[in-house]
């Protein structure tokens, strides 16, 4: 009886150990920058360690959690503007900005981290902020709005409480034979909302693409999704936003402007009590007077991307340096 006891238990730690290996090998596998979230409202995070992310999971250098004393943190979040798609990790706004205030106020008095999450919305963007940021205790945050944070992010959660949202080897295994099942693997066993190609992780899918963004309408979104869209879902984030800022009294600057549209989300924002500053008079002032135009800030206009370039973010940085600069408290030196 004892033999047939430990044999068992033998099959079983073995049987545990194998599937263990084989899981942390197709986790090993994977190339891709993004992973799902724990939060069902952030969606999609970064992955931790992938090229040019922090073992935080963030695009930015490595920092100590717990800030150093009269260190003024900042924290910026956004999407793919923020993130910096196309330009290197340094040249980003953000980056340009806490150079700025170095060179200004001395080495480590202000450290602005990059939060910025390529594809998030708004609503995303309010999570973030209520949920990542309280553990880096900063000062300031920067939130950076987009003209596509009406619609859906660029990825979304499959339906929860399935088994192949958690485990790599069972979605390797399963994108296999996706294509030659399409409805009964990845409607039914994956649990997909939309017939798009197998998403490179489990837990997380395609949204469809509609003129360059992904979906806007809430008769084509999922319904745990709907919240997200349009200008209500827009203007309920900043208010969730404004709530959290006054909770925890961490002032919130609100960035707009970037290709000069952004009048109604401004003024959605400075309702809600944020502080707006808005890029686009001296984005506009490169050009407006005959110096060249705008897609000369662009990454790459040949493809119509408007993210901004090396030049587009140092003249966001340098915005988003003076408006840091105002909450920075200034040093009173003791004779």
């Amino acid at each position: 009886m004892r033999r047939r006891v430990f044999v068992g238990l033998y099959v079983v730690v073995a049987t545990a150990l194998v599937l263990g290996v084989v899981e942390w090998l197709s986790r090993a596998r994977s190339g891709f920058g993004y992973v799902r979230s724990s939060s069902p409202e952030i969606v999609y995070e970064l992955r931790a360690g992938y090229p040019d992310h922090n073992s935080s999971g963030y695009r930015d250098r490595e920092y100590a959690l717990e800030k150093k004393p009269g260190t003024f943190r900042v924290v910026g979040i956004g999407d793919s503007y923020t993130y910096g798609d196309g330009v290197a990790r340094d040249a980003t706004f953000l980056k340009v900005a806490e150079r700025l205030l170095a060179a200004e106020l001395g080495e480590g008095r202000v450290e602005v981290l990059n939060f910025g999450l390529p594809g998030s919305n708004t609503a995303m963007q309010a999570a973030l902020f209520a949920e990542r940021t309280a553990a880096w205790d900063p000062d300031l945050v920067v939130i950076q709005w987009c003209r596509n944070d009406f619609n859906l992010p660029n990825f979304i959660q499959t339906a929860p409480d399935g088994i192949v949202e958690h485990s790599y080897a069972l979605h390797e295994l399963l994108s296999g034979i996706a294509d030659r099942f399409p409805i009964l693997v990845k409607k039914r066993v994956m649990a997909y909302d939309y017939d798009e190609e197998v998403f490179p992780v489990p837990g997380l899918q395609h949204v469809p693409i509609v003129e360059h963004n992904p979906i806007g309408r809430p008769e084509l979104a999922p319904a745990r999704y709907r919240y997200m869209l349009g200008g209500e879902g827009v203007q309920a984030a900043l208010l969730k936003i404004a709530r959290e800022s006054e909770r925890r009294g961490v002032p919130v600057i609100y960035l707009v402007g970037w290709a000069g549209q952004d009048g109604d989300v401004a003024e959605w924002a400075r309702s809600a009590g944020l502080e707006v500053v808005d890029v686009w008079s001296p984005v506009a002032e490169r050009f407006v007077s005959g110096y060249g135009v705008f897609e000369d800030l662009w990454v790459a206009p040949e493809r119509s991307d408007n993210h901004p370039n090396v030049e587009g973010h140092a003249i966001i940085g340098d915005v988003v340096a003076g408006a840091i600069r105002r909450h920075v408290p200034i040093r009173r030196h003791v004779h």
